[in-house]
């Protein structure tokens, strides 16, 4: 919905609602993507040590 700045200028409430939820989910992706990344960085390094 934030894409479209048709709906943010027609419903500018629900888009300032929203916002900040949407920025919460990215942070929650981000953070997941980055621990994934560590793990496996961790996984590769253990194979190299053995």
């Amino acid at each position: 919905m934030l894409a479209n700045s048709e709906a943010v200028e027609v419903f500018p409430q629900l888009a300032a609602w929203h916002k900040p939820a949407a920025d919460a989910r990215a942070g929650t992706k981000e953070r997941r993507r980055i621990e994934r990344m560590e793990s496996a960085s961790q996984r590769v390094r253990n194979e190299l040590a053995s």
